[in-house]
């Protein structure tokens, strides 16, 4: 469910990648009828990227801090639930029952909450990679004039191609030399 953890994610970030890369190609090769052709393995492209890798390590801190924050408000609920059980006037257990209830409400609304806040945060970081390999890729591909380029996947889009048109290696290079500043 976290950046690129999902299979279902994971798929529909490929699969995202692979059409528009295809797209914005394949409209200037066919009005041109050129032949200059790129392969990206998007996997690979995903798996390497610095940015990915670093954003990766961003939202795991912030899942760490938020589901931190959130145990600790359950530690804090069982150890109410403890003075419930030692209590034995029945009024007093009656009071700490309700603030229980209420604190346990509480604590379902701000699970909720971290949740959408993960969802949110992967959500974000995902489309500022993906933003950063697609201007990218369009900057390589202009200045290295190809026409083409697919974005293959395992889930076997593109079924063959000869190695030489593989382009995956230089495209991380040139994505993690932009990424560091270079």
């Amino acid at each position: 469910m976290y950046l690129f953890r999902n299979n279902r994610i994971w798929l529909g970030l490929t699969s995202l990648f692979a059409i528009s890369t295809l797209y914005l190609f394949m409209t200037s090769a066919v009005i041109n009828n050129t032949k200059k052709i790129g392969i990206i393995d998007n996997e690979l492209v995903l798996q390497n990227y610095k940015g990915v890798i670093e954003n990766s390590k961003i939202l795991e801190t912030k899942k760490n801090r938020l589901l931190g924050e959130l145990q600790s408000y359950r530690v804090e609920i069982q150890d109410h639930v403890k003075q419930i059980e030692q209590e034995s006037d029945q009024a007093r257990k009656e009071k700490l029952i309700k603030v229980f209830q209420l604190k346990n409400k509480d604590y379902e609304k701000r699970k909720s909450q971290v949740e959408q806040e993960i969802q949110a945060e992967d959500q974000r970081l995902t489309k500022e990679v993906l933003n950063q390999i697609d201007a990218y890729l369009h900057e390589y591909a202009e200045k290295n004039q190809f026409d083409l380029v697919y974005g293959v996947t395992n889930s076997g889009n593109l079924l063959f191609a000869k190695k030489e048109y593989d382009i995956t290696k230089d495209l991380i290079i040139g994505l993690n030399k932009r990424y560091d500043g270079e």
